[in-house]
């Protein structure tokens, strides 16, 4: 198996468990691997730690909901698996550095954090795509990987220039 397709298979493990309260010890069994084995893997992959992207895409899929739905926060903060609202607004705060309700009421669009590895929560395009797909594309090529039980949650890379030339 080629890395790039061994990356796009652990990452689609975390992206799978995002409407799941899925511990670090099932997400290494999704993998077929011992937990010490999956996080050395993916870490060395996907430059981030598992929990940490998707503790960063639950943020993000919640920024998303904050600016364009109308549930509460606290609805968002329970489907972003935190145990309280206090909870979530610590962790919103830490990320966006903004309260979830004031990201709220200013209307806020921007709702990607930054991200070793490029791969962030993408809206979907129009409201029925949303109920129906969640896709992934990452990593140098442009593979697509769709996961059809995912209720309006995508991953995209972030294709922004870096380098001296993006300045």
């Amino acid at each position: 198996m080629s890395a790039v397709n061994e990356a796009e298979r652990l990452s689609q493990v975390v992206l799978g468990s995002l409407e799941e309260d899925a511990s670090a010890d099932q997400l290494a069994r999704r993998a077929y691997r011992s937990r010490a084995q999956f996080f050395r893997v993916f870490g060395a992959m996907i430059e981030e730690t598992p929990a940490a992207m998707r503790r960063r895409l639950l943020l993000e899929r919640a920024a998303w909901q904050l600016g364009r739905t109308h549930q509460s926060i606290t609805e968002i903060a329970f489907d972003a698996h935190y145990g309280s609202l206090e909870a979530f607004t610590r962790a919103f705060c830490r990320a966006f550095k903004i309260s979830p309700s004031l990201y709220r009421r200013m209307g806020a669009t921007h709702f990607h954090l930054p991200a070793p590895n490029a791969i962030h929560f993408c809206a979907p395009a129009s409201a029925s795509e949303g109920e129906n797909m969640d896709s992934v594309r990452h990593f140098r090529g442009s593979r697509i990987v769709s996961r059809p039980e995912a209720a309006g949650a995508r991953a995209w890379p972030d294709r922004r220039p870096t380098g001296p030339a993006a300045q």
